[in-house]
This record gives C-alpha cells, structure tokens and sequence, in this order.
C-alpha cells in the first residue's frame, strides 16, 4: 500500500486532527487577552468533544457506506472501483476467491457426476452375473451338497442385498427426481418383500405368520418396499434358528402402522437410541447375514424424506418390534425435507 493510499484511508482522522489544532491555535492567536486557566481549558475540552462526537458520527456513517459498497462490489461481478485503495483491494482478494471456489464446485460435481455415473453402471453390470449364479444354483440344486447349498445361496443373496443397498443410496440423494406417490396396499408390499427372504426362512426354519389385513396408504411404492425389505432382513439376521417373525397392519385413527416383530435375545440398553445411526451395529452377535449397520439408517433417511415414521420398541427381552407408521393426513409429504 503506498502512502497516498494510507493517507487516503484515514483522512477522516487525521482532518479531525487537523481540526482541533487549527482551533486551539486560532484561539490562542487571535484572543491576545486569554489565558490558560481552568475556564478556558474547560471551554477548549468542551469544543474538542464536540468535535470528537462529530467526527464519530462521519466516521461511523462513512464506514457503514464502504462496508455496503464492499458488499454490494463482492456480489456484483462487474469491474469495482473505490476511492479507498483499501476497498479496492478487499473486493478484488474476495472476487477471485469466489471464482476459485465455483471452479473448485464445479470440478467437484463434474467428478462426482463421473463417478456416480460409474457406480450406476457397474451396479447395473453386476446384476447380470449375480442372476446368473442364482439360476446356477437353482439348476444344480440336486447335484450340490445340501450343507453347502444354503451357504451358497445365502452369501449370492448378500452380494444382492449389499448391492441393492448402494443403488438405493444413490437414488436417495436424487429423491426428489425418482418417486411416484400412489394409493399402494400395504398387504402387497409385504408379500413383495416377503419373496426376497423366502428360501431364508426355510435355512433357519424361521416360522413366519403375517395377517391378511388390507390397507391403502400413499405412499411410494419402491421406496416403502425397500424400507419393509430392510427390516426384514434386519429380523432374519436376528431372529434364532427355529424362531418366528409377526407381521401384523394396524389401522388407528391417524395412522396406519405396519409393525414386524421377531423373536429375540432383545436389544441392549446402549444400543436403542443409536440403531438408526449411520454405520452403527449391534454389539450382540450376530446369527446369518453380515450386517454393515447401514440399512436402517437408509430407511430412516427414506422416510423422513416421505413424511413416514419409522420406531423400534423399547428395550424387552424376547422380541424385537419395528413400526413402519403412515399417517393418515391428506397431505402427508414434506419434500422440502430434502
């Protein structure tokens, strides 16, 4: 900064300077007769304040100015130009840091945009030899050893859970892009899921009992079937061998729930507030599928961004309930969630 430009930035200061010792002077030079005594000092003190408050007030009423103009200068993108060199020079720093910033954005989003577009298609490719083993299997069903056979299916059916998971994932946080609400039958969506995990139930010999209860909700179709086909797998990964799994609809005046209960050793005390957490397991072991803590935590995402609940009940030994809860409002979805 070069000197005239300091100068330029405090002249306010230095003319209030000038000031006060212009009238000090004046006063003593041009009243022969005054004398320094506690009067007149008085009366200097006094005309010195004056203009102390003064120079306050244009001091104050020029900064607040600069500081519009200086955001007024950092939103336009047009040339600034300020008589302060200081100003100058805050706007222009400020300018190009904005433009390093959306450089930097856009770079992010064209790479992001390259790398979802590569995990939708390998997502896409990977199901192709997933249902190829499947058939594999199924076709050989006689010819494999039946201890090894479920252990074939089961692991095939994780590689598809933990599949369908990242795709889900990625539509989700393109939401507002891939949902339809419709009337759906809750009775429906549960057969659906229910197909999944079928064979799953036989390798655990799980009994599963599930009313024929019909109700319509509004609701997304894929994304309700996916958030009950995680809590179902949720309970067939806790659910001991030869244990049940309850599906029951139940109609109130507000809402209607879809609850999924399994037998169970519970759910510890630690664990009841954080099972929705992103990544968060069980500290219990596990019986069957792996789990990567991540499903319930998409499905609470889900239906947050739906306008649905989603409950676990408290802490009890022996089972282990989940509430799917739709409410009943005419308008039941909050889209600006998202």
């Amino acid at each position: 900064m070069k000197f005239t430009d300091y100068l330029k930035e405090r002249w306010t200061f230095y003319t209030f300077i000038f000031i006060a010792i212009f009238i000090v002077f004046a006063v003593f030079k041009f009243d022969n007769k005054i004398s320094m005594n506690e009067s007149n000092a008085e009366y200097l003190s006094f005309l010195i304040i004056i203009l102390l408050v003064l120079f306050t007030i244009v001091d104050y009423s020029i900064l607040k100015m600069r500081y519009k103009r200086i955001l007024s200068g950092v939103s336009n993108a047009r040339e600034y130009y300020s008589f302060y060199a200081l100003d100058n020079m805050i706007v222009s720093e400020v300018q190009e840091l904005i433009s390093e910033h959306e450089t930097y954005k856009n770079k992010i989003r064209t790479q992001s945009a390259q790398q979802l577009e590569f995990i939708t298609r390998w997502i896409h490719d990977v199901k192709v030899p997933i249902a190829a083993l499947q058939l594999i299997l199924e076709n050989n069903e006689e010819t494999i050893n039946s201890k090894l056979y479920p252990i074939l299916d089961t692991e095939i059916k994780n590689i598809e859970e933990k599949t369908k998971k990242v795709f889900f994932h990625i539509k989700s946080d393109a939401f507002i892009e891939d949902y339809v609400v419709e009337e759906a039958s809750t009775l429906e969506m549960i057969k659906n899921a229910l197909k999944e995990y079928s064979r799953f139930f036989s390798y655990k010999k799980i009994n599963i009992e599930f009313s024929q209860k019909y109700e319509t909700v509004l609701t997304d179709k894929k994304w309700s079937g996916y958030i009950i086909s995680e809590i179902i797998s949720n309970a067939v990964k806790y659910t001991p061998v030869g244990g049940k799994i309850t599906i029951d609809t139940i109609r109130n005046d507000k809402e209607i729930v879809i609850s999924i209960k399994n037998t169970s050793s519970g759910i510890a005390s630690k664990d009841i507030n954080q099972i929705f957490n992103k990544g968060y397991t069980s500290s219990k072991d596990r019986n069957g599928l792996k789990s990567t803590g991540y499903g319930m935590y998409l499905s609470k995402k889900i239906c947050d961004i739906l306008g649905h609940k989603i409950t676990v009940e408290p802490v009890c030994s022996g089972y282990v309930q989940f509430n799917l809860i739709y409410k009943k409002s005419d308008v039941i979805y909050d889209i600006t969630k998202m």
